[in-house]
Parts: structure tokens; C-alpha cells; sequence
């Protein structure tokens, strides 16, 4: 009988001993490169690309900047070093078999800045530094010295962007509506508004590459909710052979949060996924009530991606995402007029998957293929304290199907025209929608021309059609131009028009309040609830004649924006823009109805129009080597026509210092609640490799801003209905151990600014450490 751990023993000596030969062969044919990358004032420089010309052997620098290169052939070799805002050079170098060779290498700065390539304002892969639509991006950089655990703490710091609360958080865009901004990973949507806000904790920034951000409509490419901008997610790629990442997080409130990556590559495939899991016991800022402000919870999310390269004119690629949270507390309803404790248990889950492949014909004209599908269910269950009855349940489940196909075709170097078409299937089921569930079918196509006559200007014109089962179809253009009158200097402009489309909830909701009575329909089957409502005798009086409404348009916009870049000396920058929005069709609640228990029936209208227009100006000065600073400032006016009109004809009153009734003053409105005319951040960071050390100062800076209609006038128009204006200051240290261990501390929120009523997303200062460990096979 075969002995089987002698043999699996003899199996695994002689596999050691194969790589242990296959190594020392290896190295006695090929030679080895090590050596160093720095400034010309002796700074190492960090992830500078070092690779040997005309061959695949490469590798970046480590955190010393250091690098090292095994199995390079022997004989003459040209080493290209290259790294972001310093000139690229090549070194050649005789490589002897057997023998280490070493180097230090200095690269001198370059005048020409840096710019990442972009896809979101586009569609097309295109220099930052060229696209005429105004974009910005948020590099992982500075994604990791936020030291944030999900997409809030990231885009609170950055110009023109503000956090507001309703129902979630979620991001306010030139002073729309979080509604109004169209949030997508990898550059397919996120799903799931609760009052039109996303909730942006739902998206963790482990795998975050970039974060691109693009103002002004941008429904000409990606129709509805694009109506402010977008703001797409670029999960990272993986690049590397082998890489492993491991982060885990600590903060107040006992929050604590691990996540990995293993990622893969070679020359057919690559391959990565990242898993997260984050848990906190949550706060309470308003102890005298039983229920918490943020409720325990733990988050699990999964991400994997897979590329494959079929042959050299084709490609393939899917990615998933699957997110899960859970969420326990106890509340209180009023029952017989006794407080009754209940305990509370929420679950939601959002997964999606994207498939798609590509193909490059000859004259470089390239098609790719994209499916997507995505679904998010939530479920809401009360339990009476005392015996475990069920008292309530909620379930809102949405679904979204997407079929897409691109096509791009290069014209004489000068011109790209792209064509896109597709269908859309969306679904949703829940406990308030008529008849519980509604599905509803949409097509598009959109055709994208850019012409480039010379490198100083860039020219594009898009348009997109969106055909829809249940309003009428939208045609969404755009048109926006780049000048380059000079190197330092880039002048933009653009002017489109976007849509936001009713959603499920405008169209089919039915929600009676079981315990104040008033019901709340949507325009879709408003005309035949308020008949059943009359035929079962709960129709006191009609405010308007059911029959004649009609069926809710989408909301449109028309915007401005124009704006200018200055490159200034050691890589630091100056921009400026001007925006103007003008929204017209804004759906809004109405009664159309009296019912006998004195509560209203309501409905949705396209009613009034408004606008917001403003400037943002941003400036990042580097001083000395290692140091920058950023300081940002946005001006903004958001105002209601109707309400500007009814103030000047004198139909707006309040109540003045004597007492007396009076007309409201145009220069007291202040226009739309929760925006704030002033607001700003600024940034400090120094930077030390020599040391690996790094350190941040951030502040988000916000003016008073309209709280609360406190006159009921509807307006915005007393000293008293304004929230003081504030500031959160953050900071970070970030020490790199050795070249594949850093440690991190910081604090959020570092003067504990509080605010239960208006700022409930901040629950007080709140200290966080970070420990993360890389390793590559690149590493050193």
C-alpha cells in the first residue's frame, strides 16, 4: 500500500527543489537592477514607474522610493523612469548575468502639469487637461488622507459640494437638490432614493481610484437624474501580477471597519475583489427620546472584477457589487396616548452586475457591448417590546435592467463621433405603490461629435433622445468648447439642458397615514382613488376637478457655465467658473381634495420654476518641496420665480417689529431653504518621503443657511428661520512604517461642533486610527 504522507512529503521536497534550481538558474541567465528614484533636492519619489524598454519588465518605486528589478535579460538596456510632474528619463546600461547592478536615479520637475485621463463628461477615454466640459476629480490621494470610512466624509471637502440631510445624506450640486445628481460607480447608476436623496454611506472608499465629478446637465449622455451633474466612482483596476491589501479602521462610538484586496494580472486576464465589513454601535444626540439617532448597524460589502483579453482587437469584463446592512434599535408609538415600545429591525440590500465586451475594427473604430442589472429591497419590521407581536412591516424593492451599446469612430484625426443606444426596464414593488407593483420600459439614443481642428481648441456637441411608457419623450442637447490661447491658460464653456423624470413614487404612490388620515396619490391613478374614495363616502369636498389633471411632465433645466484655468509655477493651479440654472416644472405636493375626517387627499403638479446661479473659484499654491495648500469658495443665489414673482406684487406678507401685518420686502428673501449664499474649504498638506511622513488640515466652511419656515409664510424671509453658519475642521498624520506598512490618525470634526437638530450626521469630534498593509510582486 502507497504510503500517502511519505508520498505527498517526497512531492512537496521535490517541488522546493525545483523552484529552489528554477531561481538559482533564473538568476544565473539574467542579471538584477536595484536603486533609487528622487528629486534633484534628494526627495524620494513614490510609485515612479521604472521599466526596461521594448519589454514587459517593469515595476514602480516603494514608499522610499526605492525599486528593484530581477530576470533582466543580459546584454545592452534602456531603463525609462518616469513619474507624474517631472521629465521622463532613459538610462541605458550594460546588464551582466549573475551580477546586481545599482543605481540612483534623479528626475528634475516639468514644467507641464500632470492630468489624468477621464470618462465621465465624455463617455470617451480623454485627457483631463482637454475636456471642455468642466470636470474634476478627486485622486485616491487624497481619498486616503480624508481617512473617511464612506463617500460623505470625501465629498464634504470639496468645492461647491454640500452635504444635506433629508432622508440620508446626500450631496447638494450648484445648489440642486441631491435629486437632482446623477451618482454612478463605474459609470453605471446607483439605485435607490429615499425622498430623492441617496444615501452616501452606502458607498465605502476602500477601492475608490478617482472620483469624477461633472457640473451642469449632463442628461445629453445620461438622461434622467443628471439634471445638476454627475459624480461617477472609478473602483480601482487591478495592475499589478499579485497584490494583496489589508485595512482595518477604528473610531469613537466603537466603529471599526476591515477590508482587503487581492488582485491579479497577466497577459490574457486580471482579476481583483475587495471585500468590506464595517460595524458601529451608532450614537444618540437626543437622549431624552428612546430612539437613536443612528441606529446600531453592521455593513458588508463585496466587489470583484474580472478582465479578459480575448485577442488583440478584443476585450471582456464584468464587475459586481453587493452591499448588505442591518440596522436594530427600539422607538416609541403613541398608542391610546401611552407610549408603547417597539423594537425596530431594518435590512437593506443592493447588488448589481456589468458585463460587457468590445471590439476594434480596422480604422480604429471601436464598439462595446454593456448589460446591467441592478436591484435594491429594503425591509422595515416593528415588534412590540412586550410579547414579540409584529405590529408593522414595509417593503420597498426596485429593481433596474439596462441593455446599452456604444460606438466610436475616429474621422480624419480631427473628429470622433459617438453613437450610443439602449433599453431600460425598471421595476418596483412595495407596500405603498398602487396595486403593490408597477414595471415600466424606456429606449434611448444619443449621438456624441467633437472636433479637434488644431490642439488649442476642442469642440462637442451631444444630443440624447429617451423615450418613456409613461410621459412623453425628452430630447436633451448639449454643446460646450475649449480654448488653449496659451500653455498656461484654458478658457471653457457649455450649455445644455437636462431632465429629471417623475419617480415611482410621484407616478403610482397610494399612502394613507393610518394615524393622522390625510392620503397622498400618485398623478398616474390619482383619478380613479379619489373615485373610490368618493363612492366609500370619504369625500367631504373636491378642491379640483380629478378629471382634469393630468399625468405629471418631467422637471428640465437649462444651464451656464463658463469658467477659466491658470497654470501657475511648481505645478500649482487657479480656476474659476460661473454657473447659471433655470428649472422650470418642479413636481411638487397640492390637495386636490377635502376628506370627511378633515384631512386633505394630495396629489402631484408641475408647479414653479427657480434658479441658482453662483461662482466657484479654487486656488492650489505648492510652496516648498512636500507642501500645498487649497482653498476653495463658492458664491450662490437659489430663488423661487413664483415666490419672487407674489413678493413683488405684495402678496407675501408677514407680520413686522410693531406687530402690524405687512408685505414681505424683496430684500428679504432669502431665497431656498438649506443653501447657503458662502461657503469654502480649505486644505493644508506637507508631504515627507524621505521620512514617510504626511500630514493634513482640512475645513469645510458653510454660512448661514434657511432651516425652518418659522412665519408659515412660505417663504424664506426672517432672521429667525436661518441656521448659524459653521465649520468642521478635519486632520490627519499618516507615518509609513516600511515599505509596505503605514499607520494612520486622525480626527473628524476637531473643535466637536454639534448640532442635533440641523446637523444630525454629526454626532461630535471623533478620533479614528488606521493601519494598512501592501504587498506586490513588484515590492521590494
Amino acid at each position: 500500500m502507497i504510503n500517502v504522507a511519505s508520498t505527498f512529503h517526497m512531492l512537496a521536497l521535490s517541488f522546493l527543489v525545483f523552484c529552489t534550481q528554477s531561481g538559482v538558474l533564473s538568476q544565473s541567465f539574467s542579471g538584477t537592477i536595484v536603486g533609487t528614484v528622487t528629486t534633484e533636492q534628494g526627495t524620494p519619489l513614490i510609485s515612479a514607474n521604472v521599466i526596461i524598454q521594448g519589454t514587459t519588465v517593469g515595476t514602480a518605486t516603494s514608499n522610499t522610493g526605492r525599486f528593484r528589478l530581477s530576470n533582466v535579460p543580459p546584454g545592452k538596456q534602456v531603463l525609462v523612469i518616469s513619474f507624474v510632474g517631472y521629465r521622463t528619463l532613459t538610462k541605458e546600461i550594460e546588464v551582466r548575468a549573475g551580477e546586481v547592478h545599482t543605481l540612483d536615479i534623479v528626475l528634475s520637475e516639468e514644467t507641464i502639469t500632470f492630468s489624468p485621463i477621464v470618462v465621465t463628461a465624455t463617455r470617451t477615454e480623454k485627457n483631463l487637461a482637454d475636456v471642455p466640459i468642466r470636470t474634476s476629480v478627486i485622486p485616491q490621494r487624497d481619498i486616503m488622507f480624508c481617512g473617511g470610512s464612506d463617500l460623505r466624509a470625501v465629498l464634504a471637502e470639496q468645492t461647491g459640494l454640500a452635504l444635506i440631510q433629508d432622508h440620508g445624506t446626500g450631496v447638494q450640486l450648484q445648489g440642486l437638490d441631491p435629486a437632482y445628481t446623477l451618482i454612478l460607480i463605474d459609470g453605471e447608476p446607483l439605485i435607490g432614493r429615499r425622498a430623492g436623496t441617496l444615501e452616501l454611506s452606502r458607498v465605502s472608499v476602500g477601492n475608490i481610484e478617482r472620483i469624477e465629478i461633472v457640473k451642469g446637465p449632463s442628461s445629453s449622455l445620461y438622461g434622467s437624474e443628471a439634471l445638476a451633474g454627475v459624480i461617477n466612482i472609478i473602483t480601482a483596476v487591478p495592475r499589478r501580477p499579485w497584490s494583496g491589501s489589508l485595512e482595518g479602521r477604528a473610531a469613537r462610538y466603537h466603529t471599526y471597519e476591515l477590508s482587503g484586496t487581492v488582485e491579479h494580472t497577466d497577459r490574457w486576464f486580471s482579476g481583483s475583489i475587495f471585500v468590506n465589513r464595517k460595524s458601529s454601535s451608532g450614537y444618540d444626540l437626543t437622549p431624552a427620546t428612546i430612539s437613536p439617532t443612528v441606529a446600531p448597524y453592521t455593513d458588508y460589502t463585496i466587489i470583484p472584477k474580472m478582465n479578459f483579453t480575448i485577442d488583440e482587437q478584443t476585450a471582456a469584463s464584468v464587475s459586481a457589487r453587493w452591499y448588505h446592512s442591518e440596522q436594530k434599535s427600539q422607538t416609541s408609538i403613541l398608542q391610546d396616548n401611552q407610549p408603547v415600545l417597539f423594537n425596530e429591525r431594518s435590512t437593506l440590500t443592493d447588488w448589481n452586475i456589468a458585463p460587457s465586451i468590445s471590439h476594434r475594427f480596422l480604422n480604429n473604430v471601436e464598439t462595446t457591448l454593456k448589460l446591467f442589472a441592478t436591484r435594491y429591497r429594503t425591509q422595515n419590521q416593528l415588534e412590540y417590546d412586550a410579547g414579540g407581536g409584529i405590529y408593522s412591516r414595509s417593503l420597498f424593492d426596485q429593481a433596474y435592467y439596462k441593455a446599452e451599446t456604444q460606438t466610436d469612430f475616429p474621422i480624419a484625426n480631427q473628429w470622433l463621433l459617438s453613437l450610443g443606444a439602449g433599453a431600460i426596464i425598471e421595476g418596483v414593488e412595495a407596500d405603498r405603490i398602487q396595486d403593490g407593483k408597477r414595471t415600466t420600459e424606456s429606449t434611448i439614443a444619443y449621438a456624441q461629435v467633437e472636433w479637434i481642428p488644431t490642439p488649442m481648441f476642442d469642440f462637442i456637441v451631444s444630443a440624447r433622445y429617451d423615450a418613456h411608457r409613461d410621459y412623453a419623450a425628452q430630447v436633451s442637447p448639449k454643446a460646450a468648447a475649449l480654448v488653449k490661447p496659451f500653455t498656461w491658460l484654458t478658457l471653457r464653456a457649455s450649455v445644455g439642458s437636462g431632465f429629471k423624470a417623475p419617480t415611482f413614487q410621484q407616478l403610482y404612490l397610494d399612502f394613507t397615514n393610518p394615524g393622522v388620515g390625510y392620503s397622498v396619490f400618485g398623478s398616474v391613478g390619482v383619478k380613479e382613488l379619489v373615485a373610490k374614495l368618493q363612492e366609500q363616502g370619504q369625500i367631504q369636498m373636491l378642491l379640483i376637478d380629478p378629471q382634469t389633471l393630468e399625468t405629471i411632465r418631467p422637471e428640465h433645466a437649462i444651464s451656464y457655465n463658463a469658467g477659466l484655468e491658470i497654470t501657475l509655477p511648481f505645478n500649482s493651479f487657479a480656476s474659476f467658473n460661473i454657473f447659471r440654472n433655470n428649472v422650470r416644472d418642479l413636481i411638487e405636493t397640492n390637495p386636490v381634495a377635502l376628506k370627511t375626517n378633515g384631512q386633505s387627499v394630495y396629489t402631484y403638479f408641475n408647479l414653479n420654476k427657480i434658479f441658482t446661479q453662483g461662482i466657484e473659484a479654487e486656488v492650489t499654491v505648492r510652496g516648498i518641496s512636500g507642501l500645498s495648500f487649497t482653498l476653495g469658495y463658492q458664491y450662490l443665489e437659489a430663488k423661487d420665480e413664483e415666490a419672487l414673482e407674489r413678493i413683488r406684487a405684495g402678496k407675501i406678507v408677514k407680520v413686522g417689529s410693531n406687530g402690524r401685518i405687512r408685505p414681505v420686502h424683496e430684500a428679504e428673501y432669502g431665497g431656498l431653504f438649506h443653501r447657503s449664499a458662502h461657503s469654502g474649504v480649505v486644505r493644508l498638506a506637507y508631504e515627507h518621503p524621505a521620512t514617510g511622513t504626511a500630514l493634513s488640515l482640512r475645513g469645510v466652511l458653510r454660512g448661514k443657511y434657511g432651516f425652518a419656515d418659522r412665519n408659515l409664510n412660505g417663504v424664506l424671509d426672517d432672521d429667525s428661520e436661518y441656521a448659524p453658519g459653521y465649520a468642521l475642521w478635519n486632520a490627519s498624520v499618516i507615518q509609513t512604517v516600511t515599505d509596505f506598512i503605514s499607520l494612520q490618525v486622525g480626527v473628524e470634526n476637531l473643535l466637536n461642533k454639534r448640532d442635533p437638530q440641523r446637523l444630525s450626521s454629526v454626532p461630535g469630534r471623533i478620533l479614528f486610527a488606521i493601519a494598512r498593509i501592501n504587498v506586490s510582486s513588484s515590492s521590494e
